[in-house]
């Protein structure tokens, strides 16, 4: 069995009734409790109302463990405490005031019973108080007030650390999310710029139709044109002028194709060796 210590104290409201409700009873005013280790084998409980009622119970740890198995509340011991912790945070804390109402409305009630529950249908805690008087209730008053604000300047303090962890980590994300949104465009700019060399029509050099044309074309072409044709446009040129008084340029006729196989040549004749004769011996040689 665990004991105590460490254990944060929890605070928590009440609400007052009366055992005995009658119309002319004092109005109750809203009870604050709180539930705080003494030691490492006790939790105390502290109800107050800062005025005329200001109740305590102290249990140990073997109180506790008896209240466990009358509730019929199992597990473990870890379970339980944080079960006890749950009842007084939770909206379902009563504390039941008995006495006479003439002697309540300026001392209180001469005894109170506090009960609480998780929820509703779960096991029910009840817990008898001890009221506290003069310097004690004072005492008790001082010292819930106290604890109530080193709870208020831990959480303040704690809410202060959130807040510039959580300003600091949108400060981090802000300057991820340009440094992402930047890379994004310099990607999606190089996309753009390979889809838009991929649309372009790309000219090959190995095309005969693009390549330059050949000095032997060229040349091919001098050799085939024939003097015809020069003559032809200079007789249109002279006709022109004479009917209009003026030289017009002369208009030139297409070409003609011309095949890039070149000049065909002609086979040389074939030239054959004369048959010598037989030589006839004279009689002279006789």
């Amino acid at each position: 069995m665990s004991t105590f210590e460490g254990f944060e104290p929890i605070f928590g409201a009440a609400q007052g009734q009366l055992e005995t409700a009658t119309s002319h009873g004092p109005a109750q005013l809203p009870f604050l409790l709180c539930l705080r280790a003494s030691d490492s084998d006790h939790l105390v409980i502290h109800v107050t109302d800062f005025h005329a009622n200001t109740w305590c119970a102290n249990m140990s740890t073997e109180f506790l463990d008896d209240l466990k198995e009358d509730v019929g509340i199992g597990g473990e011991w870890e379970d339980f405490v944080r079960y006890v912790r749950a009842v007084f945070v939770s909206d379902n804390v009563k504390i039941h005031l008995r006495g006479s109402p003439s002697v309540m409305i300026n001392e209180g009630a001469t005894s109170a019973t506090l009960s609480g529950q998780k929820a509703e249908r779960s096991p029910k805690l009840r817990f008898v108080l001890t009221k506290l008087q003069g310097k004690e209730a004072s005492d008790v008053m001082g010292s819930i007030s106290v604890e109530m604000f080193k709870v208020f300047r831990s959480q303040a303090a704690s809410l202060s650390s959130e807040s510039a962890r959580a300003i600091q980590m949108s400060t981090a994300y802000m300057q991820e999310k340009a440094r992402a949104d930047l890379l994004q465009e310099k990607l999606d700019a190089l996309s753009f710029t390979k889809k838009k060399t991929r649309s372009r029509p790309t000219l090959s050099v190995d095309d005969p139709s693009l390549a330059p044309p050949l000095a032997t074309q060229s040349i091919m072409v001098s050799q085939f044109a024939t003097p015809s044709v020069f003559e032809d446009l200079g007789t249109e040129g002279a006709k022109a002028a004479g009917s209009s008084g003026q030289m017009e340029p002369p208009k030139a006729k297409p070409a003609a194709k011309v095949g890039l196989s070149g000049p065909r040549l002609r086979a040389a004749p074939i030239r054959r060796k004369p048959k010598r004769r037989p030589t006839v011996d004279s009689d002279d040689d006789d």
